[in-house]
């Protein structure tokens, strides 16, 4: 059963435009979760940015690597 959110489309994470912009809100909302994603949901949501996991699990580094040199 596929789940539907009550977001508009321009504010869905999801949506295709301005992709990169997307991720980043996504990155900064996995920072602020207490305990690490499981595989399935980087696989989802690799799978919703058209990106592969490794390249997700890359960007969440630099991510956070860049978030640690503002907050440190």
């Amino acid at each position: 059963m596929e789940r539907r959110h009550n977001l508009k489309p321009e504010y869905s994470l999801f949506n295709e435009q301005d992709k990169d912009n997307k991720i980043v809100h996504f990155l900064k909302a996995c920072s602020q979760l207490c305990a690490p994603l499981g595989s399935e949901a980087l696989s989802i949501a690799a799978d919703r940015f058209g990106i592969s996991r490794f390249e997700l699990f890359l960007q969440m580094a630099e991510f956070k690597a860049r978030e640690g040199q503002q907050n440190g």
